[in-house]
């Protein structure tokens, strides 16, 4: 129930609404509107905030039907009760009928029976709202269920309690090629085979906890019959009665991911092995039973080619037909041995080559042959075979690339046991495979003593073989890392010794990387792996092999980086658009609300005349907000070029100040050795300089809610000019210091700031005080706050010296009577402006909003004294209307009038004609001042 009940009585019986009144305060706390007429009861109808409506029957305004009706149509939710003493049956029917909640006769005993019923009607609807609460949840929980189970990557399939599917996700019906509804009464072990099976749920104690799952491996069955292999996670599913009602499982297509583990696993077996094995006879078998995990084997065969004797031998050979293959040069085999080069082929492939006359026979019941070279040093030492008699798709080029790398580490294998077979342990070819290595080789005997050094190795670690013979490896670590060789960490000796161990014990050693700062090259970065090379049943060697990784690694470094400034950036650009989006609706949020205000007639004359200083103010900080957007643009294109003059820095600290008065009592502005009397002559950029010291001055005074900003003005004794701007404010967070001249940067960057502003002014300060050649540095103040210091040379070769004035110019009233102003514009609302700011002056105005329209009317003769030209017109541009103008009366007045601020613009003006030029937002006092030239 309501904690505050709001109750409509409409009862014109003071007495009784005594009575009920006292009645409904006994059970509950009430606020209630009486209704004793029909103005009331009209006015109660708009305020529609009530919890119940008690309404008599017999009032002497109307009646309790038409009450009852009336309030139906306004709000039909709302409970009403009839609690009246001249009621009958009939008129209890009619009101039921209407929506009446209940009908109570007044009598003494009743009062209490109406309190009861308002109570009995308000636990209803509570009732019925928690229901409807309740069931609006429900339905919103399942929408939820249905959008994440159909958008998740994962198939999702629930089963009842006999494994029968119930639902399956879209992604389920994608995975196995189907549709919901076929899959909907079905088995699961119908889409999968070879299942682990799970436990059996139902049988599980209480110590069973509802974040259990069991998961397994199996295979998918899709319609066409086809296999692959998925992970099964199945969650038991309960019902109110915590008895188990189906499962939950998740399938994940894991078949590539399987493969390429697999792939993993038999290429580093296979490495092993070549390591490892010693005979032919040995390794091929072992070979085989590696590729048998991944393809289909049954069919294998290895052959040797001698290039001298342009022969080839059989090595190895399973074939389940029993069938010879040929092997000679005209065979598919002997191609491969004569090209270099692999082949995966169809039946329909080799007999293409017959037919191309590439190869003279195959074997016809092949139905796949793949075939690649055994190489070393690009000298082809064999080939390695495989056919498929069942399948025509029995192999890929994923196979090959497989089958390739087994060929190069067999390739491998074959030469080393060819010259050990031909030399033993001839130095000379052994030395010749080492320092043929791209990549740095080190052999270490199992006491961690240098055995061997390649040539990568020196170019590599940029140490010489004679550096580094006799020593062991935690000594040439030490020697790369500190620069010697004598004193090294202990660890170095205890990690070659733990590496040992892992490696004797047939632990696979994971890729090490090692960083050091050599003294010519800078950073260093190898990337080292090892493996142990059985020389003899008692003799092992730790093999290193080096790549230098340091570019890789330091492009991974940059492309984090890159990636981390990315996303600052990222950041940026989104708070900017924030405070940018806050920082022009607040001064329009002003501007359009007083300006609505204004044009409301009911306000006084001195309240108008304010709302006129809120807009007036108000578009003074959009104009700003928008000049300090575009300076900062153009600082960032480089189109500001100084244009310097000798002028007095007291007069120019004075006028900023003057502008800056803070408007906060509790905030002092102090000037500090600047007076008219001082006077400090530089030779600079005053409307820039202008610009640079009132970004800090307002910086100073905007973040200082109490205390003191000050300016002051010095000359040190090596002919600098120091201007400090300080403050007693909040300072800036040492953190911060780093980014504070940056564009768009604040100390304060959140959503929820303390101040305004857009985060530029220090910018465009210290860009333009770099511009003009002086320097703009940061210091803490003491004992809070902050201090900006600007220094410049003074560099004044005379005395003449010039200075920014501000003069107001009023409008006079009849100033200009008798002349003729031509207004060339063509939006209404400038026009407007232009027009209520000179009609005072008693000058007729004329109006166009095209240029031709202009040069029609010189061409007409009509009186014309001054033209004020927009440039930006429908059709020929202001500029070219110029042109034209000058031709016909070059002596006639023309001012440029435009929206375009950039640098350079009132260049352009002057080039086509235009005698003044005035930059949109146009004040009245430089619209007054510029046209006084000409009238």
């Amino acid at each position: 129930m309501p904690d505050l009940l709001k109750v409509l009585l409409i009862d014109d019986n003071p007495d009784d609404r005594i009575l009920i009144i006292r009645e409904l305060r006994k059970l509950f706390l009430v606020e209630i509107v009486e209704v004793i007429d029909k103005a009331a009861f009209e006015a109660a109808l708009v305020i529609r905030d009530f919890d119940i409506i008690i309404t008599d029957y017999q009032l002497r305004w109307t009646t309790g039907i038409e009450v009852l009706i009336r309030v139906k149509a306004s709000f039909p939710a709302i409970p009403v009760i009839m609690f009246t003493a001249t009621g009958n049956e009939e008129i209890a029917v009619r009101a039921m009928k209407i929506g009446l909640d209940d009908y109570i006769m007044k009598s003494p005993d009743h009062y209490l029976r109406l309190a009861m019923s308002v109570k009995s009607i308000i636990e209803r609807l509570h009732d019925k709202y928690l229901r409807k609460s309740a069931e609006t949840a429900l339905q919103k929980s399942e929408e939820n269920y249905k959008l994440l189970v159909e958008n998740i990557d994962l198939s999702l399939v629930r089963l009842d309690a006999s494994n029968k599917i119930v639902f399956v996700n879209s992604a389920f019906e994608q995975l196995f090629k189907t549709t919901s509804e076929k899959c909907k009464g079905k088995y699961k072990t119908d889409f999968y085979d070879s299942i682990v099976e799970f436990p059996d749920l139902e049988h599980i104690d209480d110590s069973f906890e509802e974040s259990h799952f069991n998961s397994a491996i199996a295979f998918g069955v899709k319609p066409d019959g086809s296999k692959f292999e998925i992970q099964l996670k199945s969650f038991p599913t309960y019902d109110e009665n915590n008895r188990l009602s189906g499962y939950v499982e998740l399938i994940e297509d894991v078949s590539g991911k399987l493969r390429s583990e697999r792939i993993q696993q038999i290429i580093y077996n296979i490495s092993h092995l070549v390591m490892t094995i010693d005979s032919f006879g040995s390794l091929f078998p072992l070979i085989r039973t590696e590729l048998s995990k991944i393809l289909e084997v049954t069919n294998i065969k290895v052959v040797l080619y001698n290039q001298e004797g342009a022969s080839s031998s059989v090595v190895y050979e399973e074939c389940e037909k029993d069938k010879q293959w040929p092997v000679d040069e005209n065979s598919p085999a002997g191609f491969i041995l004569k090209t270099g080069s692999s082949l995966l082929l169809s039946r329909n492939g080799l007999q293409k080559l017959l037919e191309e006359g590439k190869i003279n026979d195959y074997d016809t019941d092949c139905l796949c042959w793949m075939g690649v070279p055994l190489k070393n040093n690009q000298k082809v030492l064999g080939a390695l075979i495989l056919k498929s008699y069942s399948a025509e798709t029995a192999y890929d080029e994923s196979d090959r690339e497989l089958l390739q790398f087994v060929s190069n580490q067999i390739g491998i294998y074959i030469d080393i046991k060819i010259s050990q077979e031909k030399l033993k342990k001839s130095e000379l070819l052994y030395r010749s495979i080492i320092e043929q290595s791209v990549d740095g080789v080190m052999m270490l005997d199992e006491d961690g003593k240098l055995v061997e050094w390649n040539r990568s190795m020196s170019e590599i670690t940029r140490l010489s073989e004679q550096q580094v013979a006799g020593k062991y490896i935690w000594e040439i670590k030490s020697l790369l890392i500190n620069g010697s060789a004598s004193i090294y960490p202990v660890d170095l000796k205890t990690e070659f010794n733990e590496l040992k161990f892992r490696l004797l014990n047939g632990e696979s050693s994971e890729q090490q990387l090692l960083e050091f700062e050599h003294r010519e090259h800078g950073l260093v970065i190898l990337s080292c792996s090892y493996f142990l090379i059985k020389i003899s049943a008692a003799t092992n060697l730790i093999a290193t092999f080096v790549k230098d990784v340091t570019e890789q690694k330091l492009s991974e470094k940059t492309i984090q980086t890159a990636k981390l400034k990315a996303e600052q950036s990222d950041r940026l650009k989104t708070a900017f658009l924030a405070n940018i989006s806050h920082e022009i609706r607040t001064p329009l949020n002003a501007i359009v609300g007083f300006a609505e205000l204004q044009a409301d007639g009911d306000y006084p004359e001195a309240d108008r005349l304010k709302f006129s200083e809120q807009i007036i103010s108000s578009s003074g900080q959009l104009l700003s907000l928008f000049d300090k957007i575009i300076i900062a643009s153009k600082i960032e294109a480089g189109v500001i070029a100084p244009s310097k003059s000798n002028i007095d820095l007291s007069q120019l600290l004075l006028n900023s100040a003057g502008r800056f008065r803070p408007g906060n009592e509790r905030v002092e502005l102090r000037l500090k050795n600047i007076n008219a009397q001082n006077h400090v002559y530089i030779n600079t950029d005053v409307d820039l300089l202008q610009l640079a010291l009132d970004q800090l001055i307002d910086n100073a005074i905007k973040f200082t809610s109490e205390g003191v900003a000050e300016i002051e003005l010095a000359e040190s004794g090596n002919s600098q000019i120091e201007i400090s701007i300080s403050d007693t404010g909040p300072g800036i967070p040492e953190e911060k210091l780093s980014q504070i001249f940056d564009k768009f940067r604040q100390a304060d960057e959140g959503l929820e700031r303390n101040y305004s502003g857009l985060g530029v002014g220090l910018h465009i300060a210290k860009k333009i005080i770099h511009l003009l050649g002086g320097t703009l540095s940061y210091q803490p103040a003491m004992p809070k706050g902050s201090r900006f210091l600007v220094s410049f040379a003074s560099d004044v070769k005379n005395t003449t010296v010039m200075i920014n004035k501000i003069d107001s110019i009023a409008s006079s009233t009849d100033q200009w009577v008798g002349k003729v102003i031509l207004i060339v514009e063509d939006v209404d609302s400038n026009f407007q402006f232009l027009n209520a700011t000179l009609r005072r002056s008693g000058a007729e105005i004329l109006w166009v909003k095209k240029g031709e329209d202009a040069l029609e009317m010189i061409n007409s003769g009509t009186k014309i004294d001054v033209i004020l030209m927009d440039v930006q017109l429908e059709g020929a541009d202001g500029y070219s209307i110029t042109r034209e103008i000058k031709k016909l009366k070059p002596e006639l007045p023309v001012v440029a009038q435009t929206a375009f601020a950039m640098k350079g613009e009132k260049e352009k003006s002057q080039l086509a004609g235009c005698d003044d030029y005035l930059s949109k937002p146009i004040r009245p006092t430089d619209l007054i001042q510029t046209l006084s030239k000409y009238l």
